[in-house]
């Protein structure tokens, strides 16, 4: 993680199932970031976390994937040095980003509470990092607050 080293790092997470609008409003967060002059730190998940990738590549934005296997599961190939594998879970690799992460956000389709995207984000404020959810249940983005990080802001 050299090249991310004295940078700002944003988290971003989110769901495999990602819609076209959504994976619009991920670009427009990588983007945000870089010009802001910050890091980015993702998954190796289709969806959201492979678009942040091929965004990332497209742009002068230093980044960084996690996984938990030998290779990263989409977005590469990558750099030497892009890539750490986590030893353990999925919820252990979650873990390790929200630990070096300076700020995390969520681009979630709000299917399912017991996602990655919402234990990310979960895991990311519990070490009191400052966390947005942005969910797409209308099909456009909406910020979620805290208390509703539950079911009652899921969609069939």
């Amino acid at each position: 993680m050299t090249c991310l080293s004295g940078r700002f790092l944003l988290l971003i997470s989110g769901s495999r199932e990602a819609s076209p609008v959504m994976l619009e409003y991920t670009v427009a967060v990588v983007k945000r970031a870089a010009f802001r002059g910050w890091g980015v730190i993702v998954g190796d998940a289709e969806g959201v976390d492979a678009q942040v990738i091929t965004t990332c590549k497209s742009l002068p934005l230093p980044f960084h994937v996690f996984g938990i296997t030998t290779q990263p599961r989409n977005g590469g190939p990558l750099e030497p040095g892009q890539y750490t594998q986590i030893h353990g879970s999925y919820p252990d690799r979650d873990r390790a980003m929200c630990d070096v992460a300076d700020r995390a956000i969520g681009i979630w389709n709000q299917r399912k509470i017991r996602c990655g995207t919402v234990l990310t984000i979960r895991a990311a404020a519990r070490l009191e990092k400052p966390t947005d959810l942005i969910g797409f249940a209308t099909g456009k983005p909406v910020r979620i607050g805290k208390h509703n990080w539950n079911e009652r802001v899921c969609v069939p």
